[in-house]
Formats: C-alpha cells, structure tokens, sequence
C-alpha cells in the first residue's frame, strides 16, 4: 500500500502543536504529498497561516477550511511526539514519490505502446520523467545573499581550491579560470584549422584529473585514437594512417599506451549520436563514477532526434539544453562548432566574429565562454585562440604554436 494514514495524521498534528514543527515539516513535504485530499488542505491552511504569521491551532484552522466538525481538532490526538514530525514527514514523503514512480513507470509503458518515439528518444523521456519525479523543492533551490556569501568566505577561508579543470594551456586557463562545472564551452574554427585535434589535447589533460566523456561524429574512433597517438607519442601522424613506424618510435607508442590505460577518457564515435543519447551516456557515466569533462565534436552534426520546425531551431535547442546538461550533471560541456564562410569574404580581417558561429545565434547566447581559432598571416605554425565572450571574465587572445604532423599544441 503506497499510503500512509497515521504518518500524515501524526505530521498534521504536530504541525497544529508546535510551529517548530510547522518548520522541520514544510522543508519536507507540501501538500501535493498527502494521499488523502483533506490532509493535504489541512496542510495548506497551516502553511497559509503560517506565512500571515497567525497563530496556529485547531480553532484558526477548522475556520479555515471546509471539512467535517471535529476532524481537524483529532488530529492532535494521532500525534505520538511532536519531536518526531520530521520522521512522519519523510515517510509521507517517500510514499509520495513511490505513487509517483508507480505513475511514471505507467506513463512511459503507453509511452512505448503508442511508438510516438524511437528507441532512443524513448530512453531520454524515460530518465526526463524519473528524473522530474524529485525536483529541488523551493527551499532548496533558494538562498539568502549572505547564506551564499558566508558559504563563499568558509570556502577561502578554509583554503579550498576553485572548482575547475585545467585545459593544459597555461595561458588560456589564465582568461578563463579553467573549465569550471556547469559551464558551456564552445570552441569554433573553420574546417581544417585543428580544432578537433586542440579538444583531443584538452580531454587529454583534463583526463588525469577525472573522467572525460568525447563525442566524436565525424571521425571513427581509429582517427581519433591516431589523433591521440600522435600528439602523445611524438609519432608523425602520416606514419600512423600508413603504418610506417620504426622500432624506435613503436617502443614510444607503447609508453604513451601505458600512460593512457590510466587515463579516464572515453570515445564515442557513433554519427548517430542524438541529444537524447549523449544526456544518457553522461548521465549514467556520471552516476558511475563521476565526470570531470564532456567534449562534442562537432555541435552542427548532431541532432535532437525528433522532428523540428527548421535545421536553426534545432540547433537552438540542442544548444540550450547542452547548458542545461552542464548545470544538470555540473560538469563543464565542451562543443565544436563550425563557422559560416564569411569569414573568408574580401572584407574580413581574417579573425572569425561571434556572429559566425554556424546555423543559430543561441550557440553565442548560451555559451559561457566562445573561443575562435584562426591562422595569423604572418605567423607561420601559430593559432591564435581568440576569447571572443567569457561570461565570468576577460576577453583576450593567445597564441599556441601548432605542430599539424602530432597534432599537437603548445
């Protein structure tokens, strides 16, 4: 049985018995949790008149509500101790959520029945629904100013360190402090410059940190395990796809392999990669074990899996719910994106514009940070990473030396 008379009459009781008790309740459940109707209006006459700071008892209460003569003033007498109204509270609570996955579990069952939905669509509506079922109550999701900026003194008072990951470029975690939680990042560059190759070394030193989920949905996990190879062996990329390795340099692939089984980076190659797949590979490699790092490569290719008014309405969507992922999981969310070709128009300086980012302007809206790649020309073997917005710092641009035969930038 998913309900629990006596429980919810002991916590109404209390609640008409102490108003500390009023408190230690209302933190816990709302009156949406009761099974039976009349205790959860009874529930929200305390509340009501709780919050018009008027006194609290049988009397205020059975005026405020319409029910039988008698009913509210026996609560009192189902109330074993008052002191014990958060432990009624939570075993209203927990029964109130039992009903609810009950519920859930109905919904998805004709969900899957009516076929409206793939497979995969299907499993994303499923975690949305479970996940939905135990939102942040309004107490939780609300601070005072000064609870927030005691809780950020005790921080650095005790020395704790930021909350972030470093990209292995010095000089880029100096504008943006590091790839911090909850943080949407999008890198955009235009074909060929080796902004897939810049991810790779990212994920890689964000990878000796803690786990790194990379979504490749162009290459095949073989190019992407050469790009690695490369860069972490000092082996020439070329000699990699045609198998043209000395003994000398096999024996350096197998110390950076070494060096890699410790890593915690994982590669998804499928080009049907959808929004709903990736929300549930994170979010069950994250319940696992932990995440420190999501990489995308590239945003443009991936789809939602459900039909859309236009290709930029789809990208709006994907982009924001990419912030949302990141805010859900707090884990930083990395994304490739392609740029538009007027960058290559006669009136350009040849530096990539915000405006350019591919398909939807919701990718620079929801970003948190925007970084362009471009080749200076005068610069021979130079990318200049332009930090185009950083919504929690600086703008400014750097210059990494690029070595396209290792993939690899310092």
């Amino acid at each position: 049985m998913l309900w629990d008379e006596a429980a919810e009459q002991a916590v109404l009781g209390a609640m008409l018995l102490s108003s500390s008790a009023v408190s230690a309740v209302t933190a816990i459940l709302d009156a949406a949790d009761y099974y039976l109707p009349t205790n959860g209006v009874i529930h929200a006459a305390i509340v009501k008149l709780t919050a018009a700071d008027s006194p609290v008892d049988t009397v205020t209460v059975s005026g405020k509500v319409d029910l039988p003569e008698g009913y509210v003033q026996s609560l009192v007498d189902y109330c074993p101790a008052v002191a014990n109204a958060a432990v009624y509270a939570r075993t209203v609570r927990d029964l109130s959520l039992a009903r609810a996955v009950a519920r859930v579990g109905m919904e998805i069952a004709e969900l899957a029945e009516s076929r409206k939905l793939d497979v995969r669509g299907l499993i994303d509506e499923a975690e949305r629904k479970v996940l939905s079922i135990s939102p942040p109550s309004e107490a939780q999701c609300m601070s005072s100013i000064a609870t927030i900026a005691t809780r950020i003194a005790e921080d650095l008072g005790q020395g704790k360190p930021a909350k972030c990951w470093h990209t292995g470029f010095e000089a880029v975690d100096d504008l943006l402090g590091g790839l911090h939680p909850q943080s949407f990042i999008v890198i955009g560059a235009r074909p060929g410059l080796g902004k897939t190759a810049w991810a790779l070394n990212i994920a890689r030193a964000v990878a000796h940190q803690g786990p790194v989920l990379f979504f490749s949905l162009e290459m095949s996990d073989e190019e992407v395990g050469e790009r690695f190879l490369s860069a972490a062996a000092s082996v020439r990329l070329r000699d990699l796809r045609e198998r043209k390795i000395s003994d000398e340099k096999l024996a350096d692939i197998y110390a950076a392999i070494g060096k890699a089984d410790s890593l915690g980076l994982e590669i998804i190659w499928d080009p049907r990669t959808t929004l709903a797949s990736l929300k549930s590979i994170a979010r069950r490699r994250r319940a696992k074990g932990g995440l420190a790092l999501i990489v995308i490569d590239y945003l443009q290719l991936m789809h939602t899996g459900e039909r859309a008014e236009s290709r930029w309405a789809e990208v709006t969507t994907i982009s924001r719910e990419l912030k949302v992922l990141a805010r859900e999981l707090e884990v930083p969310v990395l994304a490739l994106s392609q740029l538009n070709r007027d960058q290559d128009s006669h009136w350009s300086d040849g530096k990539p514009k915000l405006s350019q980012l591919r398909e939807s302007g919701a990718i620079e809206q929801d970003a948190d940070a925007v970084l362009l790649l471009s080749w200076p020309k005068d610069k021979k073997g130079v990318v200049l990473v332009n930090v185009a917005k950083n919504r929690h710092g600086p703008l400014g641009e750097v210059e990494l030396t690029w070595q396209p035969q290792y993939m690899r930038f310092h």
